[in-house]
């Protein structure tokens, strides 16, 4: 039942960094996640839904990059798009870490 939970709690809380907007709740939902990932028990299952979550994470640096770029923030809302894409790569590297620990348990670094 703990796995359970702590997968649903894992599952949630990583697409809520995806969508979050609040600086403040995504700094919050990160430490939440890193709590629960290691209470996750390593297996291919949970490291193929990482990398996953990895491939959507970079998605959305690209696209937020491509928006900043492209100027489609008027000046008041330059500083929020690039605190966004900074949460944006914190998010991606807190999942590569986490990737990278759960490769180096199955032995596969």
């Amino acid at each position: 039942m703990r796995t359970f939970v702590a997968e649903e709690n894992v599952r949630v809380f990583r697409r809520r960094l995806l969508d979050e907007r609040d600086l403040n709740l995504h700094a919050t939902l990160r430490d939440l996640l890193s709590r629960e990932e290691d209470k996750l028990k390593v297996d291919l299952d949970h490291l193929h839904r990482l990398e996953h979550d990895i491939a959507e994470c970079q998605t959305r640096i690209a696209r937020q990059r491509a928006s900043m770029d492209a100027g489609e923030e008027n000046s008041g809302d330059a500083a929020q798009a690039r605190a966004l894409l900074d949460s944006y790569m914190e998010t991606l590297a807190l999942h590569e870490a986490h990737w990278r620990k759960m490769k180096a348990q199955l032995g596969e670094v």
